[in-house]
């Protein structure tokens, strides 16, 4: 019969007690070993093979995946095959209601470029994207992510949610081994205040990254845009900023439909309360319009308050 394992040590017959030996080494598997030189080149041919097979049937290539590289770099807290493997995400389908110049934005910044790669690259479009998503909290920035992981998917490509901004460096590291993949992380503004030597780490790898058709879409977000350090956001580095205000009139309305659903009547007027609503973050439109149903359903006494 024949097994397959990721680590281990190889001893073929044939090798006259010679054996290879593989071990992880941060996110990727060292072989070594020792045979006669007779047996080099097979043995070469052996590991040359085991890499093409790594980066081509990968079980996290073109998934979404939550990754937490803590692990990275640091001599003390080793590499546990098991506990630290990336989380495979949740990709059921997410409604996200934007504003529409966001929308916008999100659509021809970084949906286009996942989801119609071969058309960027037939009009030259880079396919390297930074993309910078900046606004107050709860105004759907988090959201994005459930959005583009399913995206990613469907194109065959591979997200990566970071845990924490700081691994940044090393995030975009392990997505130039997935590509084409986006790389996701949120409160950037953490790690990029000021220079230092951690964010001197991530500006060489976002500046290693050198081909604008390496196929690595980076979106990060923030609360607080007014923080971050100027070089990060040049041109090259991160390319599009896009503003995740609190809903417009327009939108409160679709937020008043979609947490109300069937208990409005289809003819319903949402105008007067959209223009109340406006300004006000989803989390409160959701609250308004529950108030709304506890207050009908106490005044009709009846949990059928559908159309009132």
């Amino acid at each position: 019969g024949v097994e397959t394992a990721p680590f281990g040590i190889i001893k073929a017959p044939r090798w006259e007690g010679g054996y290879l030996s593989s071990a992880f080494a941060g996110p990727s598997i060292v072989v070594n070993g020792q045979v006669k030189k007779k047996f080099e080149a097979e043995c070469k041919a052996i590991i040359t093979r085991t890499r093409e097979l790594l980066m081509e049937r990968s079980i996290y290539r073109g998934q979404a995946i939550h990754v937490d590289l803590h692990w990275w770099d640091q001599e003390d807290d080793q590499f546990h095959p098991i506990n630290d493997a990336p989380k495979f995400m949740d990709i059921s389908p997410t409604d996200i209601i934007l504003n529409e110049t966001t929308e916008f934005e999100l659509s021809t910044s970084v949906y286009m470029i996942i989801e119609q790669s071969e058309l960027c690259r037939k009009n030259r479009i880079p396919l390297k994207h930074g993309i910078l998503l900046k606004g107050p909290f709860g105004t759907g920035k988090t959201l994005c992510a459930k959005v583009l992981a399913r995206k990613c998917v469907d194109s065959k490509w591979t997200f990566i949610y970071l845990a924490h901004a700081a691994q940044l460096a090393n995030g975009l590291k392990l997505a130039k081994m997935y590509a084409p993949a986006c790389l996701f992380a949120e409160d950037v503004d953490t790690v990029v205040k000021e220079r230092d030597d951690q964010m001197n780490d991530l500006l060489n790898v976002l500046d290693g990254i050198d081909t604008k058709d390496t196929p690595i879409v980076l979106v990060l977000t923030t609360n607080n845009a007014a923080q971050i350090d100027p070089s990060f956001l040049r041109a090259g580095r991160m390319d599009t900023v896009v503003h995740f205000g609190p809903p417009d009139e327009e939108t409160s309305m679709k937020f008043i439909q979609h947490y109300a659903g069937n208990l409005l009547a289809p003819d319903q007027d949402l105008i007067h309360a959209g223009k109340l609503l406006e300004g006000l973050v989803p989390a409160f439109i959701r609250e308004t319009v529950n108030k709304a149903t506890r207050y009908t359903m106490y005044r009709e006494k009846t949990a059928d308050i559908k159309g009132k």
